[in-house]
């Protein structure tokens, strides 16, 4: 089950909220629960009142991640959710967050709704910037569409990657992404870093040895944990991904 943000009044209680949750996996309609588009703050906070009542904790959160808004615009329309879109995923839920509660981060819309192919919308700066990833995409032998999804399926705090496509067609074009995937090299990302040049500042807090913060942590119960797409091993530091469709 999904409790997202925008359906969640303000007034209502996190202590209302998290049993509540727990009630719907209660009556066997829902196997776990998750949130979206929460700050990780409210996460937190979720997370203390599950442990203070001894009820089932969330296993995942859904957020945008993408590279196309962040920075590239500058009218308040954008700054409100634009300007989150690398910002959350990348910083907000840095390793060591997503580790001390074992969570995993389920990413949607990384296309940005067709966004990265530069025929939506105006922006010349944002033009000039998918001409750019454009050309190399074109160098790996792919399509931006492709490099952008590959992106965003290899940051270490993505777990899924949610594909939305209306067609066979582009679900197998958007799939050439898995193959991608392997070719962004660290100096590739380099190159396409240096595109976007919007690449959030972590917080002092988190220039840590993010892999033992992991490992100091009581174990996480990998029977409810695992299934939602990310375990990490201490001895191998091993990942597994996943590319979900709609």
């Amino acid at each position: 089950m999904r409790v997202l943000k925008t359906y969640l009044s303000l007034s209502i209680p996190l202590e209302e909220v998290v049993p509540a949750c727990n009630f719907v996996i209660e009556q066997g309609w829902a196997f776990y629960w998750a949130t979206s588009e929460w700050s990780a703050r409210e996460i937190e906070e979720a997370y203390h009142v599950a442990e203070k009542l001894n009820l089932i904790t969330l296993v995942a959160e859904q957020c945008q991640h993408q590279y196309v808004f962040n920075s590239l615009f500058s009218s308040d329309a954008h700054d409100s959710s634009g300007m989150f879109y690398r910002e959350r995923p990348e910083k907000e839920y840095e390793r060591p967050f997503l580790c001390k509660y074992g969570l995993a981060t389920t990413t949607f819309s990384s296309l940005a709704e067709g966004l990265p192919t530069s025929k939506s919308g105006e922006g010349q700066e944002r033009i000039q910037k998918t001409k750019e990833i454009t050309k190399i995409a074109e160098g790996l032998g792919t399509t931006i569409t492709a490099v952008a999804l590959a992106w965003v399926a290899g940051n270490p705090n993505a777990s899924v990657v949610i594909l939305g496509t209306p067609s066979k067609e582009q679900l197998l074009q958007n799939l050439e992404a898995v193959k991608v995937l392997p070719k962004l090299t660290p100096e590739v990302l380099e190159q396409i870093e240096e595109v976007l040049k919007n690449k959030p500042v972590l917080y002092v807090s988190h220039v840590v040895d993010w892999v033992d913060l992991c490992f100091v942590q009581s174990p996480v119960d990998f029977s409810q944990q695992a299934r939602v797409g990310q375990v990490w091993s201490s001895a191998k530091k091993t990942r597994t991904k996943s590319i979900c469709t709609l």
